[in-house]
């Protein structure tokens, strides 16, 4: 039903995708909290890793990366990882059961993104966010 309805009222029509679909009720929950706790705004970022990746991959300006799924990707990702202060040791360590490499090196790259924030650097998508009709930032930050 969501996507049926996000096809009939998108320009141009888009469905979102599984993990989009599965994680909205946590968005919803964040968004709430931050309507409550104004405050909070301050310090509550939204983030995505595959912009962390793209902002680190930036002086090779290669276009898009391969998918994080590929070895090319996996790859990729881990090199530019280490680029940005990940030690090998630490990219390597033995992940627990049900983690997937991939999300392994999307957190890494949110805690990269984190310390950007922290520090005052963090580049923000796009540079002038609108907000949203209860006030909340619009923004990806890398």
């Amino acid at each position: 039903a969501v996507c049926a309805i996000a096809q009939e009222t998108s320009d141009p029509p888009r469905k979102p995708s599984k993990e989009a679909f599965g994680i909205f009720s946590r968005i919803r929950q964040i968004d709430e909290f931050l309507r409550q706790e104004p405050a909070l705004r301050e310090c509550v970022f939204e983030v995505h890793p595959e912009v962390s990746f793209r902002l680190m991959n930036f002086k090779n300006n290669d276009g898009p990366l391969p998918t994080k799924k590929s070895e090319q990707g996996l790859r990729l990702r881990r090199e530019l990882l280490m680029d940005h202060g990940f030690g090998a040791s630490f990219l390597g360590i033995n992940l627990p059961r049900g983690v997937a490499l991939d999300d392994f090196y999307d957190a890494c790259a949110c805690a990269w993104t984190a310390k950007r924030i922290l520090v005052g650097i963090a580049r923000i998508f796009p540079c002038n966010p609108p907000s949203d009709i209860e006030g909340l930032e619009q923004a990806i930050r890398a």
